[in-house]
């Protein structure tokens, strides 16, 4: 073989290769840029960030996806949550910087939708409420199990989550076939404070992948966790409850990095150039 056309030949698939992994990805028809720089000062290896809003409860803890009775609060009786599962649903209305509905907001800055024709929502739960330590009322400290939580995004066709109750039941409608992504907690941290008759809560979270449809593009550990450790995603939110309310609604980001993956068709071709660079080889030895 001619020395040019070998090298050629791994010309050509290294660049068809390159080409394939400058362009955006699609999963269950959710569409992003790997390579999307929106980055994150904490953690330089940041290029996805996710906005999200959802609703919240404590309701009895409960299997996977399955959503019950919520408790109402009572900010003068928190204890009475102990051995409550914190519960909720959410969808993502930014993808790095990407919005969910073109127009939406308005004015809207990115005219691109990142979900063709389905919505990103999520569901969570098992996170029990094992004490309240009431010492400073306005500060109550909640120690949280979380070592049965669940937490799972899904690539939903049928299109009905709203910002408005029932939430829940969209949740359900979305449980039917395989996850966007699983998540595992790794680390959770819950500080709260009471303001008169409201309760203020704010949560930072780091999580691990497990499974999904996009799980290789996200399972990267490139975030360092409270305990030292790594994870994939990195997790705020903050919400509140007010006296009597049995759900909240909040705001909710999670970032983290995602990474290219080869595509099947781009890997075949590089296997021929580098074949065909054997083949070449051997032939010169054997000369």
């Amino acid at each position: 073989m001619n020395s040019k056309f070998s090298t050629a030949i791994l010309a050509g698939a290294l660049s068809v290769l390159a080409a394939s992994n400058a362009s955006a990805v699609t999963v269950q028809n959710i569409i992003w840029d790997p390579d999307a720089s929106v980055g994150n000062p904490n953690q330089p290896a940041d290029d996805f960030i996710g906005k999200t809003t959802y609703t919240q409860w404590f309701q009895a803890a409960s299997a996977e996806n399955t959503f019950s009775a919520r408790q109402a609060i009572n900010t003068s009786d928190l204890g009475s949550l102990t051995g409550l599962s914190l519960t909720g649903t959410g969808i993502f209305a930014e993808f790095n910087g990407i919005n969910s509905i073109n127009g939406d907001p308005f004015p809207d800055t990115n005219p691109a939708d990142f979900a063709d024709n389905v919505q990103l929502t999520y569901g969570f739960g098992g996170i029990v409420v094992t004490a309240v330590d009431l010492t400073n009322p306005a500060a109550p400290v909640f120690t949280l199990d979380y070592s049965n939580a669940w937490v799972n995004l899904y690539s939903d066709a049928n299109l009905n989550y709203g910002n408005a109750l029932p939430e829940t039941s969209d949740a359900v409608d979305s449980t039917f076939g395989t996850p966007f992504l699983t998540l595992k907690i790794d680390t959770l941290d819950l500080s709260t404070a009471v303001l008169g008759s409201n309760l203020f809560g704010d949560v930072r979270a780091y999580f691990s992948v497990t499974g999904g449809a996009a799980a290789d593009y996200f399972d990267t550990n490139t975030q360092t966790n409270a305990s030292g450790g790594v994870s994939d995603l990195f997790y705020t939110s903050s919400s509140q409850f007010k006296d009597g309310d049995n759900f909240t609604t909040g705001t909710a980001e999670l970032s983290g990095d995602t990474q290219k993956l080869p595509e099947p068709a781009s890997l075949a071709l590089l296997g021929l150039g580098v074949l065909g660079l054997g083949k070449y080889s051997r032939r010169k030895l054997i000369a």
